[in-house]
């Protein structure tokens, strides 16, 4: 089964429709069309025998550089999940689901922006 094509991804009531550009082994790459918002979702294993899924969202944008005020530069902000579980099947698929879910509720914007702030 595969992702959606695009994928849409919301930020700050932007929406950003990604469209596979890139399939290379189980990688595959979403682009918008303006190029500001990539998508990288992969499926690997690891040297230790591990499964590690992840995805990873990069935001694009130009920026004046703070040394050379008149000088523009493309600066991103990267944020990725990852899951990383043993290849011996011993966690289900419905298991996995469930703490993915829980750390994404953790994810509220109380704690995002405690962790924003440096707090651990």
């Amino acid at each position: 089964m595969s992702m959606s094509d695009p994928i849409t991804i919301t930020v700050n009531a932007v929406p950003y429709a990604c469209v596979c550009v890139s399939t290379v082994g189980s990688t595959k790459v979403y682009k918008d069309p303006t190029d500001a918002m990539q998508i990288t979702i992969s499926h690997i294993t690891t040297k230790a025998g591990r499964s590690s899924r992840m995805v990873k969202v990069e935001l694009k944008k130009i920026s004046a550089d703070p040394f050379t005020p008149t000088v523009n530069r493309e600066v991103k902000a990267v944020v990725q999940h990852l899951i990383n579980e043993p290849s011996d099947g011993t966690f289900t698929n419905p298991e996995l689901l469930n703490l993915f879910k829980g750390v994404a509720v953790w994810e509220n914007d109380a704690n995002v922006n405690k962790l924003l702030a440096g707090e651990s």
